[in-house]
Formats: structure tokens, C-alpha cells, sequence
């Protein structure tokens, strides 16, 4: 069946996919990169916190009392500085952690729609459960075979795979007569049967067949129980 305007899409789908990956590797690398600036300021905060600890931690009889004040006023702002420094990093990872799931979602949706894509494209490809013989089916409202281009609805037979091992039963578009059809070779049955026919004959003489409304000599639709086709 027609697929053209899935594969069309489906490139432009593949396209969104990559770009999506390619966002998605260089939000993960931003983030990383603003994480490590994040730890090295917590950390340089720390080691002077750790110093001013150290300074204000020595007996204030050996300092004057402005040196005291200083280095007691040095360490609260270490301190503070610490706090921000933690606190800008827990929330530089909680905002680089949604960001990635926001971009893992787009991937994954991307990816979806690939998928889909692809499983309607095999989906139109119409696969014989068996080797053999396919009869193309009648439209159901155009009164001939399906063509290419027609528009199909879903449900609606398009093929069928007849079993060969049964009889077969011919519908043509010409009329023969019993002689000809001999002479060609093809051996028709003591008794042929029609639609709304219940009896039986010993020969044909001209066969009305069914195609499009054709009608047997007495109105009814031919239809032709063929026991054995010839060479020709």
C-alpha cells in the first residue's frame, strides 16, 4: 500500500531524533561544567572557613581586642559564605537534573514517534501467509478490480490467497461456446452449476459469465466449475 507520506516523514522524524540526542549530550555537559564550578566555590568557601576558624581561635589575650573582633567577624562570613555556596550548589543540581529529564522526555518522544512511524509503514505492507496465487478483489463500489491509486478504508478485502487444492471456478469476460471451449482444451464437468440454479445439463452451449451484471441465456449469472484446464 501507499506509504509515501510516512516515508516522507520519517526522515524529518530521524532528523528531530539526532537533534534531540545532540541536545540532550550538551545539556548533560553544561550541567556538568556548572556542577564543577559549583563544588570548586563550596570548596574554596570551606578552606576559608577553615582559616578564619583557625585565626579566631586564638586566645584573645595574645590578640588586641580589635584583632578579636576582625577575625570572629571574618569567620561569620565565612560561614555565610559556605551556606550560599552549598546552597547554590544543591540547587544548581536539582535544576540541572530537571532539565535533563525535560530533554530525556523530548528523546523519548522522538523516539516514539519513529517507532510508530515505522510500524505503520510495515504495517501497509501486505504479507502472504503462504506461497501461491493472489485474486486481486472486486472494488465494493466502483464495480471492477482495485486499481492502484484507488483509496482503500480500513477492513476492506484487497486480496485473497485462493486454496488451489479445491476446485477451480473461472468468471471471464468473453463468450464461448461449448465446441470452442473443447477444442481448446478445456474439459468441462457433466454438470455445471449457477448461482440461482439448481439442475443439470450435459453440455454448454453459449455460457453467458458472470463479469460487471453478465447474465446466463435464462437471466441468471453464469459461473463455470472448471474440473481440468488444458495445455493452452
Amino acid at each position: 500500500l501507499d506509504n509515501s507520506a510516512f516515508t516522507a516523514q520519517l526522515e524529518e522524524k530521524r532528523l528531530a531524533l539526532l537533534e534531540a540526542e545532540m541536545t540532550l549530550r550538551g545539556a548533560q555537559d553544561l550541567d556538568a561544567i556548572e556542577t564543577d564550578q559549583k563544588v570548586t566555590e563550596l570548596r574554596q568557601h570551606q578552606i576559608a572557613l577553615d582559616k578564619a576558624t583557625l585565626l579566631a581561635g586564638v586566645p584573645a589575650d595574645l590578640l588586641t581586642g580589635r584583632e578579636v573582633q576582625d577575625r570572629q567577624l571574618e569567620k561569620k562570613r565565612a560561614e555565610v559564605a559556605v551556606d550560599k555556596a552549598a546552597h547554590d550548589l544543591a540547587a544548581q543540581r536539582e535544576e540541572a537534573a530537571l532539565d535533563l529529564k525535560v530533554r530525556q522526555i523530548e528523546l523519548d518522544k522522538a523516539r516514539r514517534a519513529i517507532e510508530a512511524a515505522e510500524k505503520t509503514i510495515a504495517e501497509l505492507v501486505l504479507a502472504a501467509p503462504r506461497g501461491g496465487m493472489i485474486v486481486v478483489e472486486e472494488h465494493p463500489w466502483l464495480g471492477r478490480k482495485i486499481h492502484t491509486g484507488d483509496t482503500v478504508m480500513p477492513g476492506m478485502g484487497l486480496v485473497s490467497l485462493p486454496d488451489m487444492a479445491e476446485p477451480m471456478r473461472v468468471r471471464a469476460e468473453v463468450e464461448l461456446d461449448g465446441e470452442r471451449l473443447a477444442q481448446r482444451g478445456l474439459a468441462l464437468g457433466a454438470r455445471h452449476r449457477a448461482h440461482a440454479l439448481d439442475r443439470a445439463c450435459d453440455g454448454i452451449g453459449r455460457v453467458g459469465v458472470e463479469r460487471a451484471g453478465a447474465r446466463h441465456a435464462d437471466g441468471d449469472p453464469a459461473v463455470i466449475d472448471i474440473a481440468q484446464l488444458g495445455a493452452d
